[in-house]
């Protein structure tokens, strides 16, 4: 005949659940939606299109890399990459851009310095 063995007790204290915030919905977009955004509410390239589309006088690459870092949640490495899909939009609204920048608006270079344009 098997010996029964007594359960062990746990450690664990009766906690309240953490509530977690998925990536996409814990986003605070602080840019409002600027007109003609081509791309999804929420996303990155969304929020980039929005932060450039505010500073009607353009910004310093960095810095957008840096704001779009501050509102996405992104680490900087990340945040560049992004930066790099809405600056291939280039030349013209319908001109040669990554496949992942949708068509409607480029961007106009001076050095470092990027302006929003739209069609």
């Amino acid at each position: 005949m098997a010996k029964k063995v007594a359960a062990k007790k746990s450690n664990r204290k009766n906690k309240p659940a953490v509530k977690r915030v998925t990536k996409k919905g814990g986003r605070r977009n602080s840019y409002p939606r600027a007109e003609g955004n081509p791309f999804r509410e929420g996303s990155s390239y969304g929020i980039a299109f929005d932060i450039l589309s505010k500073h009607k006088e353009g910004l310093p690459r960095q810095k957008l890399i840096e704001l779009l870092a501050t509102a996405t949640g992104k680490s900087t490495t990340k945040a560049s990459f992004d930066v790099s899909v809405i600056l291939s939009a280039k030349d013209s609204p319908t001109g040669p851009r990554h496949q992942s920048c949708r068509e409607g608006f480029w961007i106009e270079r001076e050095a470092d310095h990027c302006r929003l344009r739209t069609a």
